[in-house]
């Protein structure tokens, strides 16, 4: 039941009992009770139906979420196919990483009036990558 609802029929059955005649009041105070109990049960049965609609769409999201797991696994086994390529992005991502590091420390170096030791690491790294 609503407020207003519970409002409208609080101020009826304070009517009722003002009902000076015993017969009077009593047959009004029925009617009154008799309207209480079918707001009761209207509410009861508004209460059930959406109670229903809940389990219903809790029905269909329990589906759609097994479709979203089913995908995600099947995802899943196409990521391990690409392991070695996923592995070969993350080496050259980490050995990009370092080389950015020594860059900085070459300039830090350098900054710091190093400039014959960063000529003569730059050198080595040369013969190190013609060796390869």
């Amino acid at each position: 039941m609503t407020e207003d609802q519970v409002r409208m029929w609080q101020r009826r059955r304070n009517e009722a009992k003002e009902i000076e005649d015993p017969a009077a009041r009593q047959k009004a105070l029925d009617i009154v009770y008799d309207m209480k109990d079918d707001m009761q049960l209207d509410c009861q049965r508004k209460m059930a139906d959406r109670i229903k609609g809940l389990v219903e769409s809790d029905k269909v999201q329990q589906g759609e979420i097994a479709e979203i797991k089913t995908s995600v696994k099947e995802l899943q086994g196409g990521f391990e196919e690409d392991h070695a390529t996923v592995q070969e992005v993350r080496e050259s991502k980490l050995k990009a990483t370092g080389v950015v590091l020594a860059l900085k420390w070459l300039g830090y170096i350098a900054a710091a009036g190093g400039g014959s030791i960063v000529t003569w690491l730059l050198t080595l790294a040369g013969k190190a990558a013609e060796a390869q």
